[in-house]
């Protein structure tokens, strides 16, 4: 039996959507097993956290989908484990999903695994909690937050203590972000970020159009100029632009 917990608070902007951006995590499935080129890992008592049945044994579990999972925790007196991945995350809203099997666990009350984004915590499941992850189970969260366009690093990291002859598995498979792009559409289209009236560069013509639309209301105007996303079109806007002269980065996301 296969089970999905949610933790979403999904909030769609916009009158029109995109198709959703699919995923952007390279080997969420971790098949490329170990030393793996997409993630960085680490193990205090073992080579890699990163598992298959060959490598690690199969004796308490396997992989969700695939050949190859991630085994945090497992016998050892104590044992720290991590993966982390920089990804980037594009605007709009944000789903992290991944599958997660607690098949064994030490009632110690202390051992954990968490998933963080840039060291802020967005999940954790405790080794108490095993009866609402084993079999494999999905868990689902909104991280719209961090959906800005820019790098961010998805860290999943556990501790495991063992407690007499009791201790905890903590299993991780097919980790994904998806993307629903939100806000509005540019129109002319931003060439670079700035770049308000679309012709490639910036300059004093695009602060002009943001000065022009100063207090305005528009939702077309306030998706084309209102640089900083708070909801209106004033100095700091312009200011941001001209900031940007002669530049041209890769354009911010709109705003959600």
């Amino acid at each position: 039996m296969k089970k999905t917990v949610s933790i979403l608070g999904l909030a769609v902007c916009g009158a029109a959507m995109a198709a959703s951006i699919g995923d952007i995590v390279l080997d969420g499935g971790f098949e490329e097993g170990t030393p793996n080129p997409f993630w960085e890992e680490f193990s205090e008592n073992f080579a890699s956290p990163i598992c298959s049945a060959e490598s690690c044994t199969d004796f308490f579990g396997v992989a969700f989908e695939g050949d190859w999972w991630v085994w945090f925790g497992g016998p050892q007196a104590s044992e720290t484990g991590w993966v982390f991945q920089e990804i980037t995350i594009p605007a709009g809203t944000a789903t992290l999903r991944f599958w997660l099997d607690i098949n064994r666990n030490s009632g110690n009350g202390t051992d954990f695994m968490t998933v963080t984004l840039d060291g802020e915590e967005v999940f954790t499941a405790l080794e108490s909690d095993a009866p609402d992850y084993n079999p494999w189970t999905q868990v689902v969260l909104d991280v719209s937050a961090f959906a800005d366009g820019e790098t961010h690093v998805l860290r999943f990291e556990s501790t495991t203590n063992r407690n007499g002859g009791l201790f905890t598995n903590f299993f991780l498979d097919a980790v994904e972000i998806t993307v629903e792009p939100g806000g509005c559409t540019r129109d002319p289209a931003w060439q670079c970020d700035g770049d308000v009236d679309g012709d490639g560069q910036v300059n004093p013509v695009d602060s002009g159009l943001v000065q022009a639309a100063f207090g305005s209301g528009d939702e077309q105007d306030l998706c084309n100029y209102d640089v900083d996303c708070d909801g209106q079109i004033n100095p700091v806007d312009s200011g941001i632009v001209q900031s940007l002269f002669g530049t041209c980065d890769a354009p911010r996301g709109v705003c959600p």
